[in-house]
């Protein structure tokens, strides 16, 4: 079920991203970033961008995509409860 519902968000993201429907895929994106890794999006970024033939110039959602999953896999384990050597769960 965690499968057919991560599926569901992503085609959600894509689609909403390709029409520019902004409103309802930065949301989903954040809610996608905090539960998962997120290494999806960035190949949606990928393309998003190459519908749109933004790699003539600048892919601003390629690299967007890349610097969120990045700051959020480096910011995610610190926000943890049981991070140190005194956990209470094992």
């Amino acid at each position: 079920m965690r499968t057919l519902i991560r599926l569901i968000i992503i085609l959600v993201i894509a689609w909403s991203l390709v029409a520019q429907i902004f409103f309802l895929a930065v949301p989903l994106c954040l809610y996608y970033l905090a539960k998962n890794d997120g290494y999806e999006l960035i190949l949606i970024a990928i393309l998003v961008d190459g519908y749109y033939q933004a790699f003539y110039h600048t892919p601003f959602l390629s690299i967007l995509a890349v610097f969120l999953v990045g700051l959020v896999n480096l910011i995610k384990p610190q926000l943890l409860m049981y991070t140190g050597d005194n956990e209470a769960i094992s």
